[in-house]
């Protein structure tokens, strides 16, 4: 039976992807900017909403369904703000919001801080050479087609190359 493993870059501009662990680089996603927020927090209702609706998406177009263990999972990447860093309170709740879904949702939730992942998934020196585009071309790289541009198409956006790789760091984890 097809399974998914879900990845989440928690950030207002990241995503939530779900990855197709038959290794065919199917997935499906949404990303945090398009869901209403109540002020400058996401809307918990309206993510749980996204969320649900992402995992029967999953279910449909690529005909997997949640598994067990690992794939029955939600690899979240840690919140990281550093003292006295504008908005840290904004990024705190959202987290905060982000996770209570899952835990409704009766998923387990593995949290992944971004400096275990990323080197191993991207590279400390492509990190550095080319910043918000190296996780997107590890992405590609992959065989991901990865929409890196925000809806407007004007700003760079790696929510989704960072939140795929978050699921493939944590699928890797289950295969050890």
């Amino acid at each position: 039976m097809r399974t998914y493993v879900i990845g989440v870059d928690p950030g207002l501009d990241g995503a939530t992807v779900a990855i197709d662990t038959e290794r065919d680089r199917n997935f499906v996603y949404f990303v945090h900017s398009g869901i209403e927020r109540d002020g400058s927090y996401l809307n918990g209702e309206n993510y749980l909403a996204a969320a649900r609706s992402m995992i029967m998406r999953a279910s449909q177009n690529m005909g997997v369904r949640p598994g067990h263990g690992m794939h029955n999972s939600v690899m979240i990447e840690a919140a990281a703000v550093m003292g006295r860093q504008s908005g840290q309170r904004t990024v705190g709740v959202n987290w905060g919001i982000i996770k209570g879904c899952w835990d409704v949702m009766l998923f387990d939730i593995v949290i992944i801080p971004a400096n275990v992942w990323k080197p191993k998934m991207v590279g400390a020196e492509l990190s550095k050479s080319l910043g918000k585009q190296a996780s997107c071309i590890v992405a590609e790289r992959m065989g991901y087609e990865v929409p890196t541009h925000r809806p407007n198409g004007a700003v760079l956006h790696d929510g989704v190359a960072d939140a795929i790789l978050i699921a493939e760091y944590g699928f890797g984890l289950e295969k050890k």
